[in-house]
């Protein structure tokens, strides 16, 4: 036997359809999925992506709520009162929910507030007479060019009340009903 040769005949198909008749697994040595496996896997990877850009986004700008009865206008929350208190009880109530009287910063949410009190009532909102000089809670001075010599007339111990949408003084011990503001929540 030694320096023999030994020959083997090997049966494979052949013909157009020889390498049909194989399994795809045995062909590429990998298991075998259908063609539906792979379109939901391009499905889901496309919705993954999807998914993570709108977390992205939502994460950058967040989205804010007020507390109930209260309402929400550019980054604040405004609740106007039904009661009627002097300024100084007025503000002593802002601050006993977290917040403190309205301080107005333009004329769009000067209108908003008339919105919001849409009655005859008057509101106080935090602005006092100091020194003969307007001044918001803030410690601010009030913009006269943005409400033009509405409190000229004002004596001391004046604050400001707003009806509608002009401000005018009162007497800080008069009573009205007020505006609070606070910042919303983040989530």
């Amino acid at each position: 036997m030694a320096g023999e040769i030994v020959y083997a005949d090997l049966k494979t198909p052949s013909g157009p359809h020889a390498s049909s008749q194989l399994c795809p697994a045995q062909q590429l040595n990998v298991p075998w999925t259908p063609r539906w496996h792979q379109i939901m896997l391009w499905v889901a990877c496309a919705g993954i992506v999807i998914l993570v850009a709108v977390v992205i986004i939502l994460g950058n700008s967040p989205c804010q709520i007020c507390p109930v009865q209260w309402h929400l206008h550019q980054d604040k929350c405004y609740w106007a009162s039904k009661d009627l208190k002097s300024w100084t009880e007025s503000q002593g109530d802002c601050s006993a929910k977290g917040a403190q009287l309205a301080v107005i910063q333009d004329r769009k949410e000067m209108e908003f507030l008339k919105n919001i009190t849409e009655d005859a009532q008057r509101y106080w909102i935090g602005l006092s007479l100091s020194e003969k000089k307007w001044r918001w809670i803030t410690g601010h001075q009030l913009d006269q060019n943005m409400f033009q010599g509405l409190l000229s007339t004002a004596e001391e111990d004046s604050c400001g009340i707003i009806r509608g949408s002009t401000i005018s003084p009162d007497i800080c011990t008069a009573v009205h009903g007020w505006i609070c503001q606070e910042d919303p929540i983040l989530i």
